[in-house]
């Protein structure tokens, strides 16, 4: 799935690590951002005021 995040970036999620993990934070998403192809780490939550998918394969068809 392709996501925008709360800066209009695009980014792919590659995983998510739901946890629990024995160190802070207990899950992380790791993601790769389509302008410059870099990967990162975080665990910043969903926000439906800034977050939203802008395309699903269940939705779009096989590729």
């Amino acid at each position: 799935m392709t996501y925008e995040g709360d800066d209009a970036s695009t980014y792919e999620v590659l995983e998510i690590e739901p946890g629990p993990r024995p160190t802070w934070p207990v899950w992380q998403v790791t993601v790769r951002y389509d302008r410059d192809g870099r990967t990162a780490t975080h665990c910043t939550g969903w926000s439906a005021d800034r977050d939203r998918i802008r395309n699903h394969p269940r939705t779009e068809g096989s590729r």
